[in-house]
């Protein structure tokens, strides 16, 4: 069920296309894709006004977001897979546990945003923001994220195996216990973030600057790839 957001004078919480026709948006997509589009009618909110919006479990499947304004919506538990959210600002919205598998985030912005245990395998992420943002446990396996930018970010045991993160910033973000297992952090920025425990088998640190850096071992860094150019912390020389 849809609904309209509680918010203030500065900035109301309110879907500009009204909570009626939302629903119906809605309820059409839902038959759109259990009827394997025989029936119902495909979203398209491309470029909509949808802050604070109340989208909890909504099924989203395959629909048109592109550069939709979703800023402090609440979608845990969502389903977004494969949807078109290219551009989207979804500044500190809710999506925990959301499906976001094979979805388009390019170039979203997930600032502040919660995505706790998110189902993001093999998402679309390049240069998508999620600075600030709390990925734990989010799953993101085989996710495309070359030229992410995330600072201060939670991804403390989420499962990053086998993510192309090239050309990535990854500064000051929490890294313990996450799985970077034959990933691919080549040329990546991770000054200052935490990697106690996070499993680095294969994962492919070429050209990578790991300046400041704490809780990493050698251990871990002779199971990573490196090369001359990696840079690390002067208690790992």
């Amino acid at each position: 069920m849809a609904e309209e957001g509680t918010g203030d004078e500065q900035e109301p919480l309110i879907p500009s296309i009204g909570i009626s026709e939302l629903e119906e948006i809605l309820d059409q997509h839902r038959l759109w894709v259990e009827s394997l589009g025989e029936e119902g009618c495909r979203a398209d909110l491309q470029g909509a006004q949808l802050v604070g919006a109340h989208l909890q479990g909504a099924n989203l499947k395959a629909s048109l977001f592109q550069n939709v304004n979703m800023e402090k919506a609440e979608l845990h538990h969502a389903d977004l897979s494969k949807g078109d959210f290219q551009g989207a600002n979804m500044r500190s919205g809710s999506f925990k546990d959301a499906k976001m598998r094979e979805a388009n985030l390019s170039k979203a912005s997930f600032i502040g945003a919660s995505l706790q245990g998110a189902d993001l395998r093999q998402a679309f992420m390049e240069e998508a923001d999620i600075r600030e943002a709390d990925l734990l446990e989010a799953r993101l396996v085989g996710a495309h994220m070359i030229g992410v930018f995330a600072q201060r970010t939670n991804l403390f045991m989420a499962n990053l195996k086998g993510v192309n993160w090239t050309e990535a910033v990854i500064q000051e973000c929490d890294l313990q216990g996450a799985i970077l297992v034959g990933a691919n952090l080549q040329r990546a920025q991770m000054q200052d973030s935490r990697l106690s425990t996070a499993e680095l088998k294969n994962c492919d640190l070429r050209g990578a600057d790991l300046l400041g850096v704490v809780g990493a071992t050698r251990a871990q860094i002779d199971e990573a790839v490196i090369d001359s150019s990696t840079r690390l912390p002067d208690y790992l020389t």
